[in-house]
């Protein structure tokens, strides 16, 4: 939340800015959240991988039961690549993120009961 702070009090006092769209980012791979939340919580991280073909299959041979966790609308969300680039950011303000993600990730779940 401080970098999209300092990111928007950038865009509204800086001239440069003006009539400019940018992305704020500050983007990981989705591993490294999940990494980071375990270790926040004090748990493993998931070992366990499939390859993406036999998840479908499974995601299909399964479609019929309710209750069955894995759909193939979540293993696309779950192997989906977006990526939201906030290199003009950057390049016209000198805008660059001071928190680190994962770090970010451990602190907000370590003051989870300060919340």
């Amino acid at each position: 939340m401080d970098d999209v702070v300092d990111a928007l009090m950038l865009c509204g006092f800086d001239p440069l800015a003006k009539g400019e769209v940018f992305n704020i980012s500050n983007d990981c791979a989705q591993e490294e959240v999940v990494n980071s939340i375990s270790t926040a919580l004090n748990v493993p991280a998931p070992r366990l991988r499939m390859p993406e073909s036999l998840l479908r299959f499974v995601a299909v041979i399964f479609s019929g039961m309710k209750a069955f966790p894995v759909s193939r609308s979540r293993i696309n969300a779950l192997v989906a690549r977006t990526r939201y680039p906030s290199d003009k950011l950057k390049r016209v303000l000198g805008y660059q993120p001071t928190r680190d993600v994962k770090e970010t990730i451990v602190e907000v779940f370590s003051n989870d009961d300060e919340l």
